[in-house]
């Protein structure tokens, strides 16, 4: 699946692999604030608000480049899956 696909790209030219679902399924599993959010969207079958997902891979990447710089190139599996996500992606980023 794409998730192996993403995998194995990662890993023949160097980039960190970030899943925008495992971020959120990890996110919601925490006690933060918006862990409630994310739940309710997962049940409900609804996309998590774009800025959330954005922070949430914002801080990966951010986590990734601090505990080593030269792990600044990445490919993001799952995202952005609609205009609206795009747009945060380009507002935020």
């Amino acid at each position: 699946g794409k998730g192996t696909n993403c995998n194995l790209i990662a890993k023949d030219y160097g980039y960190i692999h970030l899943c925008a679902g495992d971020l959120l399924r990890d996110e919601a599993n925490s006690n933060s604030p918006v862990a409630e959010l994310i739940n309710s969207c997962i049940k409900e079958g609804k996309i998590v608000p774009a800025d959330i997902t954005v922070g949430l891979l914002r801080t990966a990447m951010e986590k990734s480049v601090s505990n080593n710089p030269a792990n600044n190139k990445f490919l993001i599996d799952g995202f952005p899956r609609d205009m609206e996500n795009l747009r945060s992606w380009v507002f935020i980023m």
